[in-house]
């Protein structure tokens, strides 16, 4: 084991390893309305966004909900907000192990383990390298926790996380099952030893009176017309006042952390605060950087320009990344 810390800075290509789609697929995946009235907006963003794409191919999905954010689509293009609905909703359809669970609006949880072989021998391999650990994502989505565990179990080698730059204690609402009426795991204490911190918040959080309220499930994104605390993804962003704290605490955990170990994360050029904040972040001590990209090589220097006195370690994507990075520690 190394006696030395390592941060994770995760994206899209991480979760994409189990199942999720990439943002580029964000509104061709399949995904559970849960209304009419769903349905209907649901339409209404597609058909606008086919039309967009017409005469836009050679932009990007996030360009899309840039304009769209912005107002570039003309009065009668949908709210921004019902194509926000869409990808957290999209993001939290269940797939594979979870649909088979009764209401997808419930199925997708952080106390059900998932199961994915790619990423328990991803946190295997740095589990086994480094003690201390902590996790910077831009991920909605709730892959990490299920992976890791909300505490350590028994029978598992995961150490469990808590999410950090948040209060602790830290309890998630829910029960075993919401249509049951027992109290059995009605609120489950997060007790991790991993920092997980979601820079553009949780499909599993909700902002009320301006504090972020956790849940064991979902549930937001399919609930008046998706109220989870989230950033949705466009180019431009800014950090909302409640999610400051959170990306302090990442600033911090990347500065002292010796190691970097980004999977999935392409650094767009347009991610401003992101690039800001890695940028400072790079010039607490000398880093050793281990991309795992299908791009790997051709974003060694845009990783450069943010670590200019760091090495920098080109890997295959997952799940040939895992070995690889292995050799390498």
């Amino acid at each position: 084991m190394i006696r030395e810390s390592v941060c994770c800075v995760l994206g899209a290509g991480y979760s994409c390893a189990a199942g999720l789609p990439v943002t580029a697929q964000l509104f061709e995946e399949d995904v559970y309305i849960s209304s009419r009235a769903a349905q209907t907006r649901f339409e209404r963003v597609w058909r606008d966004y086919d039309s967009w794409r017409e005469e836009n191919a050679d932009r990007n999905v996030e360009e899309y909900l840039r304009d769209l954010y912005l107002g570039d689509r003309g009065a009668l293009s949908p709210p921004f907000a019902w194509a926000a609905e869409i990808i957290g909703a999209v993001l939290s359809t269940p797939r594979t192990q979870d649909s088979a669970l009764v209401n997808p609006r419930y199925a997708v949880r952080l106390t059900r383990p998932l199961r994915c072989a790619v990423h328990e021998d991803f946190w295997a391999c740095i589990l086994t390298c480094f003690d201390t650990v902590s996790v910077v994502t831009t991920n909605y989505d709730i892959c990490v926790e299920r992976c890791l565990r909300h505490r350590r179990m028994a029978r598992s080698p995961m150490p469990g996380f808590f999410y950090g730059g948040l209060a602790r204690p830290q309890t998630a609402r829910g029960v075993a099952l919401p249509w049951r009426t027992e109290g059995r795991m009605r609120v489950v204490a997060l007790e991790g030893s991993v920092p997980l911190l979601k820079l553009h918040g949780s499909l599993n959080w909700v902002l009320q009176n301006g504090t972020i309220v956790l849940y064991q499930d979902t549930r937001a994104a399919f609930r008046r017309g998706g109220d989870a605390a989230i950033v949705p993804p466009i180019p431009e962003k800014t950090v909302p006042i409640w999610l400051r704290p959170v990306w302090a605490e990442s600033e911090r955990c990347l500065c002292s952390a010796r190691y970097w170990i980004v999977c999935g994360y392409s650094l767009p050029s347009y991610d401003t605060a992101m690039y800001q904040m890695l940028s400072k972040a790079g010039k607490g001590g000398r880093k050793k950087v281990f991309i795992l990209d299908p791009a790997s090589r051709r974003l060694r220097e845009r990783w450069k320009a943010v670590v200019r006195h760091g090495d920098i370690v080109c890997l295959s994507a997952l799940p040939d990344g895992i070995s690889e990075l292995a050799r390498q520690l």
